[in-house]
Parts: C-alpha cells; structure tokens; sequence
C-alpha cells in the first residue's frame, strides 16, 4: 500500500499553467502570482476539434516555461476515474484512525486498493470519532490520465482531483461559510457535481452526459436529472429547514444558453438561487494554476510514490540538499559564536573580578588580598568601620528629645494622653489612651512620615468614651 508516499513539493514559483483537458476541449490558464494577488490571463478555450495550430503557441510557450523551471503545470484527474468520500472511525484517536483508514476506504472502492493511488488529505474529531476524507484512483487510471498529457507532449507537475480543485476554487471566489452549496460543472462530454455546506466539502459525483448530449436528447436530459437527485438527496440529509440552497454553475457548456436552461429547470426541486460563473469556461484550469501557487492545506496530487514528476522530484532532493547545507551552516556559525561570545564572558569576568579584588584593597587596606577572599575581607571590614562610625552617625541624627517631641505634639489633655514612653535601643514605646482610634492612627502616620516603622495596637478602655492604645516604632532611615 502506498499511502504514506509524498507528492513531492513544487518549487516557490510565481507562473502556474492550469489545463483542463478532455477529448473535446481544451482550456489553457497561465496565472501569475504577485504583491497585488493572481492574475490570470486565459491563453485557450476552444472545442479540441476547432484548435487546430491556435494550440501550439501556448503549449510551445508551456513547454519553454518549464523547461526553464519558471513555471509548474497542473491537470485534473477526473470525478469519474476516481473516488472521494468521507469514512468515520469509530474511535477518537487519530493514530488508530490512521491504521485502520486503508481498510474501510478497501470495501468502498470499486477497484483493489493494492492497486490504487489513495491518500486522506482531511482528518477531522467531530463527536469522539475521526471523520477522514478519502481519496482514490486506479494506477491504471492514473497512468492513462498522464499518457493524455504526453499526447499534448507535456509532463505535468501536478495531477490534482478535479472534485477538490472545483471546490477549493469556489471556496476561494464565493461565500460558502453559511447555506447548502452545488457547484455544477457542465462539460462537453461530462457533467461534475459538488456539494459543500457551511465550508465543508460533501461529496463530488460525476457523469457522462455533457452538453453534446443534452443537447437534443431527452433520454439524456432525464437520466441527468437522476442523476442530480443524489446532490438534492444530500441537501435534504444535511441541510437545515429553510435553509438557502445556492447552485453555482460553471464549465464550458455555459455557453449554451438553452441546455443549461433546460437542465436548470431539471433542478427545479431544489428551489435553489442559481448563479453562473462569469468566466465559466475556464473555471477549472484557473482553480488548478491557483491550487500550484498555492498549494493549499489538503496537499492533494495523484503524482507520488514512482509517479512523482522528475523535475519535482528534483527539485525535492535539491531543497532537502539546501536545508541540509542551510542546518550544517548554522551549526557553524553558532559554534562561531558560541566561542566569541565565551571570550568575551571570560573578558567580563576579569575584569569584574578585577574591580572587586581593587575595592577589597581600599577597604581593608591591606597591600594584598588572596583571590577569593576579597568578599569576606571586605566585610569584616566594613563591619569594623560600622561600629567606629556608629556613635558619630549618632551625634548627628535627631535626639532622643526630638523623638519625644513629635509624640508630645500629638498628645495633649483629655484628647490623647501617655502613659509611659521610654526607648529600648532604637525602638521607640508608647502606652496611653485617646478620645478615639482616629487621633491614633494620625500619630501612627506621624511617625511612619519621619522615617519609623510603626506598629500600633488598640483596645477599648474600660471608659466607654476612650481607646487604649500600645504603639511600637522602629526607626527605618
């Protein structure tokens, strides 16, 4: 099984060549990405039995492109030589999801899954079980898909779904967050329908029957019409009461006004508002170009595992080779750095060293001081200096009388009243009583202005009308 084989990236390129390629028509897209956006510019849009030499210029112009490696080419692998559906796991766990996947995808498919080309570009936990859209096409099928392009002598660089690129691409133009969404693709020879709700692509179906037979054939046009329901069919599963069911149309058979009329009104159970593309025709092969510039989140292409185009995959050996020479640089550099950058932390050590081993000497006066003991040197002798500054530092700071003075100012009769204050060391204590809790707490704000750390306790005195209180304060500056 080849699941877990990568398409190899494309290159970071600005030109993308979008071709939507059947047995009756052919429509070329070159779109070039810039600051602006994409501009896409329509090189062909023709029947392939009316193209004639008008398709060897831009094939000419494809081919010069990339073979440069300017630009990326991308076709469809279509809805009908395909399948994508979505499975559930019955369990949470997207690595048990993972392996058991390939064997629910197995007994839904047509065709051996040995033999198939497949892949999940979508995992979603939705009610405690992995829901995973699943992709599928026949070897054979995808084989034949690139032998068309080697007709056209092209090698193109991506083989996208065509269900996926018709949905990504209307996503990308219209407002699809709200509403039951069909997107219909009227080809030549062969009808895609696409249905998504709320963002969320459904499904992709697809049929034989194009314009060439809807044209006169009523047989056709029922058998079309049947074939429509299945989309009708999901509205009604999905869909909400009342909700808007918008049908947006596409695919060179809009230009056939009176087919498209008639199998409009084919459609008339799903009382849907119906739109059509203003570039319809080229609706597809733009969507593929846009997908190579930008290659969205699903990262979908049938060319992987030995079907990986060869300058892709070059180009993949290349960038790993530059990540590889990019990781082997950096290593470089940062040992480079890492190595300047630890001499000069060396540097700065020393030179701190340097300065504390020279406040060490001026402190303790000593002629020397041995390395690592000019922190505790210096300590005695700041200490011992302390004790000799002390009684100066002193002599100079306010008295004991000024202290007292800034409690007396503070007291005075029958409003607040001391009953001892005294000193104990430089901590100041006070007992009294107060008229009220506020003339207390106005000393204690005092005190704690010039500098003290106060701390107060308060107690109702047996008169009713007083606050006994006890202060201690401990000078902070």
């Amino acid at each position: 099984m080849n699941q877990p084989d990568a398409p190899a990236p494309l290159p970071p390129l600005r030109t993308a060549y979008g071709m939507d390629v059947s047995a009756q028509y052919v429509a070329i897209v070159r779109s070039q990405q810039s600051r602006a956006g994409i501009h896409h510019e329509t090189l062909l849009a023709e029947s392939t039995q009316d193209t004639g030499r008008t398709v060897q210029q831009p094939l000419a112009a494809i081919r010069s492109d990339t073979t440069l490696g300017l630009a990326s080419v991308s076709m469809a692998m279509p809805v009908l030589q395909s399948s994508i559906r979505w499975l559930t796991a019955p369990f949470p766990s997207l690595n048990k999801a993972r392996k058991v996947l390939p064997s629910l995808l197995d007994i839904q498919l047509p065709f051996p899954i040995e033999k198939c080309i497949y892949g999940f570009p979508a995992l979603e936990r939705r009610d405690g079980k992995v829901h995973a859209l699943a992709i599928a096409a026949p070897r054979e099928a995808v084989e034949q898909r690139l032998q068309e392009a080697q007709d056209w002598k092209l090698d193109p660089h991506r083989l996208d779904h065509e269900g996926l690129a018709l949905w990504d691409q209307y996503q990308r133009e219209q407002n699809t967050q709200a509403g039951f969404h069909v997107l219909i693709y009227l080809g030549i020879d062969r009808t895609v329908w696409v249905a998504g709700q709320a963002g969320r692509l459904l499904g992709a179906w697809s049929s034989r029957i194009g314009t060439e037979r809807l044209r006169a054939a009523d047989e056709s046009l029922q058998e079309w019409g049947n074939r429509s329901l299945r989309a009708t069919a999901l509205q009604q599963s999905h869909g909400q009461a009342g909700e808007q069911t918008t049908v947006h149309w596409c695919g060179p058979g809009c230009a056939e006004e009176p087919v498209r009329e008639r199998v409009q009104a084919a459609l008339a159970p799903l009382n849907a508002e119906h739109r059509t593309d203003r570039e319809a025709a080229t609706f597809l092969a733009r969507a593929l170009s846009t997908r190579a510039l930008q290659q969205p989140d699903d990262g979908w292409d049938f060319r992987r595992g030995p079907y990986v185009q060869a300058q892709s995959a070059a180009f993949g050996v290349k960038a790993q080779q530059k990540i590889a020479a990019i990781a082997l640089v950096t290593a470089v550099l940062l040992l480079a750095l890492n190595g300047g950058f630890r001499i000069w932390l060396d540097r700065q050590e020393a030179a701190l060293d340097q300065r504390i081993r020279e406040k060490a000497l001026a402190l303790t006066g000593l002629p020397r001081v041995e390395p690592g003991q000019e922190v505790l040197l210096a300590e005695r002798a700041l200490a011992e200096q302390a004790e000799q500054i002390e009684p100066f530092l002193r002599a100079l700071g306010p008295s004991r009388t000024a202290h007292w003075q800034l409690l007396l100012t503070h007291g005075a009769v029958d409003t607040l009243t001391y009953d001892s204050i005294g000193f104990d060391g430089d901590t100041l204590r006070a007992e009294g009583t107060a008229q009220s809790r506020d003339l207390v707490e106005q000393l204690e704000a005092a005190l704690q202005a010039e500098g003290w750390d106060a701390t107060v306790q308060l107690q109702d005195a047996a008169d009713l009308e007083r606050v006994h209180f006890r202060l201690t304060a401990r000078r902070t500056t």
